[in-house]
């Protein structure tokens, strides 16, 4: 009893150090302790941001949707203002690797996650603003260099920004797709059945396991860009996959929500998985903000993703991608007065981006916050 007792002891302190330690290591910063800039020629509150790899450029999608501001970080202040259409509940912003395309996506409507809707996709011309591909309707899409993959049904099209489109069957297919920076390789979100099922190695010899998943979970499949065929299945259950996308540093993002039926609480998982091998990563997150932007740092090695606690109390925390510790966490909860009074209303919605010189973007209202870790 005597022994017993001491362990208990000695597990309790060493798990308060280890919230001491955690504590000491991860800042906590008030949104106040952002710096921030007033911008020239714009009213409306930002909910979207996206920084060019120019380093100067940053488009800014407004809560309305109406239009996108294009914003100069010389001075702050709005070059251009290019009209949106069909875009109303905004959209997810992500710029093309050169700088040349925005890819804008439609979130889909709140509801069962398990029943996605397709959206409206479109690729603007970094430039000019012009709309250079229009999707009326697609379950998903991702930028490729040289143009446009799209999911729909079970088929990804390869729309080229010159030529004419191709397209692959993939089995199963659900609601999410990425395409790895060299265009060989494309990641797409399937409903599982037993045989996919079978290259998990923990679901193998787990009946009940096995049957949960097949009802309520998904898998990832990888497919080769040039011929559509199938190269390997991520050996990991997930979710119900919203979203995937590669990094310049070789991992693959799988963001997921449980589905409604299971009786799992809810509350979106980010888990990683390595390009080179195809395995999952142990290191994750958590997010309890509905399809939140997956800002990586232009190192690659911090990931900034947005959560909420309780009502409109939001956060923006800073994760280390190789641990999954907690580097840092913007606290932007403030009481409605004085969002009211700073012109900072907004709807939980919360947009964020990094610049390429490390710094760390935030919409707060009509105005950005600028913070360098």
């Amino acid at each position: 009893m005597k022994n017993d007792s001491r362990i208990l002891l000695c597990a309790l302190l060493l798990a308060l150090l280890s919230l001491a330690v955690l504590q000491a290591e991860a800042q906590v910063v008030n949104e106040d302790d952002l710096r921030k800039i007033a911008l020239q020629g714009n009213d409306a509150p930002l909910v979207a941001l996206e920084c060019l790899p120019n380093g100067h450029t940053v488009w800014a999608l407004t809560k309305d949707g109406g239009h996108i501001a294009v914003l100069d970080t010389a001075g702050w202040a709005v070059l251009r203002n290019i009209p949106l259409q069909g875009f109303g509940r905004g959209a997810e912003l992500t710029a093309s690797a050169d700088g040349r395309h925005v890819l804008l996506k439609e979130p889909p409507p709140a509801g069962d996650p398990g029943r996605p809707k397709e959206m409206h996709m479109a690729v603007l011309d970094a430039a000019t603003g012009a709309v250079v591909t229009d999707i009326p309707s697609a379950m998903d899409a991702c930028l490729m260099p040289d143009g446009l993959a799209t999911l729909s049904g079970e088929t990804v099209t390869i729309w080229p920004f010159e030529g004419a489109p191709r397209s692959f069957t993939v089995p199963a297919a659900a609601f999410a797709l990425a395409m790895d920076p060299q265009a060989k390789h494309v990641a797409v979100s399937i409903r599982p059945d037993a045989a996919s099922m079978e290259q998990v190695p923990g679901m193998r010899n787990d009946k009940k396991a096995m049957k949960a998943a097949l009802k309520f979970r998904q898998l990832v499949a990888i497919h080769a860009v040039l011929d559509g065929s199938r190269l390997c299945i991520v050996p990991e259950v997930y979710d119900l996959v919203q979203g995937l996308r590669f990094t310049a540093t070789g991992r693959l993002l799988v963001y997921s929500v449980p589905d409604i039926r299971s009786g799992i609480a809810a509350g979106g998982h980010i888990d990683q998985v390595d390009a080179g091998t195809w395995g999952p990563l142990r290191a994750s997150f958590m997010t309890w903000t509905v399809r939140p932007p997956l800002a990586l740092s232009p190192d690659g090695a911090t990931l900034a993703l947005s959560s909420v606690e309780g009502r409109n109390k939001r956060k923006l925390t800073l994760y280390d991608m190789a641990t999954g510790d907690t580097r840092l966490m913007i606290d932007l909860e403030q009481k409605r007065r004085y969002d009211k009074a700073e012109g900072e209303l907004h709807d939980a919605r919360l947009g964020y981006a990094w610049l390429p010189d490390g710094r760390l973007l935030v919409a707060q209202g009509p105005s950005i916050g600028c913070f360098k870790p």
